[in-house]
């Protein structure tokens, strides 16, 4: 039984989504999305955070997560964080209709990835 009482921080909050998912403990679910809707507006960890929301029903920390990224994207594609996220992700980024950032610059850092993956793909695969 879960009696409301829980130490929430960036760096257990998604597995506590996770467990409230799995158990069903919606007011566990509801406090994760409240601090997240507080608490996840920090460029350096933000797409990390929008690719484990994506995974789970928590609306109103989801459209602070975008609302955010559309906000800053500019800042956002010049993050290492961003060269670790997944294509879906940049999918939805190039997709947002309401962006800081022009095309052209979403395309750039896209390219950039794809160039650091080349470049550690080349220099460890296996001759």
């Amino acid at each position: 039984m879960y009696l409301g009482k829980c130490n929430i921080t960036m760096e257990n909050v998604m597995a506590l989504v996770n467990l409230g998912e799995y158990y069903e403990v919606k007011l566990l679910k509801d406090q994760c999305d409240e601090f997240l809707t507080q608490n996840s507006t920090k460029i350096e960890k933000v797409l990390k955070v929008y690719e484990s929301l994506k995974l789970y029903s928590l609306k109103n920390a989801m459209k602070k997560v975008m609302e955010f990224v559309a906000e800053n994207t500019v800042e956002i594609l010049k993050t290492d964080e961003f060269l670790t996220v997944e294509k879906e992700t940049i999918l939805d980024i190039a997709k947002m209709k309401n962006l800081n950032a022009k095309q052209e610059e979403v395309f750039e850092a896209t390219l950039r990835k794809i160039k650091i993956f080349l470049f550690y793909y080349s220099a460890f695969r296996p001759e």
